[in-house]
C-alpha cells in the first residue's frame, strides 16, 4: 500500500472553493493508497510539511494549491524517491496544464490512482529552485504588483497589473550569455523556461519540454508599443518565436548582469530585485505523476 501525504493550501485560486478533503475521500482508492491530509498556515509552510512528509517515509505528496504552492513542495522532493502529484487549484495552473493535468480536481484525483510517474528536470535561478520558468524584468514586475493584490485575483487581475505597468515600464540594460553566445541591450523581459507556459496557456516557450535536458531562453528586446501587441497574439495563440523583437536559444545554463537591480521571479513568486543571476539545469531531479 502506498502512502499519499496531501497538502492543501486553503486559500489558493479564485475557483469557488471545494471540499478537496471530501473529494480525496470519495475519489482515491483506499485499497491502495493510505493517506494524510495537511493544510498550509503561511508561506512556506508547505516546504516544510514535504519536508516532514519525506522524512516519514510518504511515497507521494500530492500539492493542492497554484504553481507556488506546487513549487514549495517540490524544493522537498527534490533528488528523493517521493514522487510529487498534482492537484490545481491556482489560478493560472501553468505547470498542470503543460502536463495534461485535468483541472477538474475528481479527475485529478482518479489520475493519481493509476500511479504514472515520470522523472522531469527542474531548474535554478539565483538557487531558487524552478519547475515552469523563472525570470528578469517586466514579468518578474508585474510578478511582484499582482503578488499585493488580494482582492482581484486571476486571469483578468493579472491583466488589469499588466496594463498598469506596461506603460510606465522602462526596460533596463541587460547582459546576457549563454554557454557560448552573447547579447547586450535594453532587454524588456528575460525568461528561462522549463516548463512551455506562465498560465492560462500563454506559451511563452512553445518548443519547452520538462525532461529534455534542456532550459528554453526566451529574450524580448525593446521594442516599440505596437509591436507588443503583436507579440500578445504570438503568445496566445502562435508561436512567440516569429516575433521579431524575441530572441530564443537552448541551452542548460545562462547569465546575466543588469546595469541596475531588477525584479526577479521563479515560478511566478517575485524574490525581489538583484542585478546578476544565475540559471543552471537540474536534469530529471524530480518524479511527478502525470496522465
Amino acid at each position: 500500500m502506498k502512502r499519499i501525504a496531501f497538502i492543501i493550501n486553503p486559500i489558493a485560486g479564485i475557483r469557488k472553493k471545494v471540499d478537496v478533503s471530501e473529494l480525496i475521500r470519495r475519489h482515491i482508492d483506499s485499497e491502495a493508497f493510505e493517506y494524510r491530509i495537511y493544510h498550509t498556515e503561511y508561506k512556506g509552510h508547505a516546504q516544510i510539511l514535504a519536508a516532514q512528509a519525506v522524512e516519514d517515509g510518504f511515497d507521494i505528496v500530492a500539492a493542492s494549491g497554484g504553481d507556488g504552492t506546487i513549487n514549495e513542495i517540490a524544493r522537498a522532493l527534490i533528488h528523493t524517491h517521493v514522487s510529487l502529484a498534482i492537484l490545481p487549484m491556482g489560478s493560472g495552473n501553468g505547470l498542470a496544464r503543460h502536463l495534461g493535468i485535468p483541472l477538474h480536481i475528481p479527475d485529478a484525483l482518479r489520475l493519481i490512482n493509476r500511479l504514472q510517474t515520470k522523472r522531469i528536470d527542474t531548474g535554478l535561478f539565483n538557487n531558487a529552485v524552478f519547475l515552469s520558468n523563472a525570470g528578469t524584468g517586466f514579468v518578474a514586475c508585474v510578478a511582484e504588483s499582482f503578488d499585493h493584490k488580494k482582492s482581484f485575483r486571476g486571469f483578468w487581475g493579472y491583466s488589469l497589473q499588466t496594463l498598469k505597468h506596461f506603460f510606465s515600464y522602462k526596460p533596463v540594460n541587460c547582459h546576457i550569455t549563454c554557454h557560448d553566445k552573447q547579447w547586450s541591450g535594453y532587454f524588456f523581459t528575460t525568461n528561462v523556461c522549463n516548463s512551455n507556459q506562465f498560465g492560462y496557456e500563454a506559451r511563452v516557450a512553445p518548443d519547452a519540454r520538462l525532461n529534455d535536458g534542456k532550459l528554453e531562453m526566451v529574450l524580448v528586446r525593446k521594442t516599440a508599443i505596437p509591436s507588443y501587441t503583436l507579440l500578445m497574439f504570438y503568445l496566445f495563440f502562435g508561436n512567440v518565436y516569429r516575433h521579431p523583437s524575441v530572441i530564443h536559444v537552448q541551452g542548460t545554463s545562462l547569465h546575466i548582469e543588469t546595469d541596475s537591480p531588477v525584479h526577479f521571479q521563479v515560478d511566478g513568486e517575485p524574490l525581489g530585485k538583484n542585478s546578476t543571476f544565475q540559471a543552471q539545469l537540474n536534469p530529471l531531479s524530480l518524479s511527478v505523476l502525470i496522465p
